[in-house]
C-alpha cells in the first residue's frame, strides 16, 4: 500500500538552500511514521537537494532513517518516477511518498490502494493512519 502526503503543505517556504518545514506538518508525520510503521519515499521537487531529509531533521522530524529513497528526476510524469523508484528497488510493503505534485499520479497506480491528501492535518493523518494499521 503507498500513502501520498503532497508536501507543498509541509513547506511553508524556503529561503536559499535552508527549506522551512511547518512544524505542525511535521509532528504529525512523526506521528503516522511512528505509529504505522512505514517508511517514506520523497518525490516531491525536494529530492534535487541531497540535503532534504536533513531539513526535515533540522525541524523535527524523528526518524531519517525510514527515508528509504528519493525517487529519479527526468522528465516523467511523477506517477512513472515513483513506479520506476519502486521497480528498481524492488520494495514491498507500506510507505509514504512525500510529493508536492500529484497531479499526475493517477493513472499509474489502483486507486484503491493509494490515499492522496492535499494538506496535512490531524484529520488526514487519522485517515492514513487507519489505512496503514487498520
Amino acid at each position: 500500500r503507498k500513502r501520498f502526503i503532497n508536501s507543498k503543505d509541509i513547506l511553508d517556504n524556503f529561503i536559499s538552500r535552508t527549506f522551512y518545514f511547518d512544524i505542525e506538518k511535521i509532528i504529525l508525520l512523526n506521528k503516522i511514521v511512528r505509529e504505522s510503521d512505514a517508511n517514506i519515499v520523497i518525490s516531491s521537487s525536494l529530492r534535487v537537494d541531497e540535503n532534504v531529509v536533513k531539513y526535515l531533521v533540522a525541524r523535527g522530524f524523528l526518524f531519517p532513517d525510514r527515508v528509504i529513497g528519493l525517487t529519479p528526476c527526468g522528465d516523467d510524469h511523477r506517477g512513472v518516477q515513483i513506479k520506476d523508484w519502486i521497480g528498481e528497488n524492488d520494495f514491498k510493503g507500506d510507505f509514504i511518498i512525500l510529493d508536492d505534485d500529484t497531479s499526475d499520479i493517477d493513472p499509474y497506480f489502483n486507486r484503491r490502494k493509494v490515499f492522496k491528501v492535499k494538506g496535512l492535518n490531524e484529520h488526514y493523518a487519522n485517515s492514513i493512519l487507519r489505512r496503514l494499521v487498520g
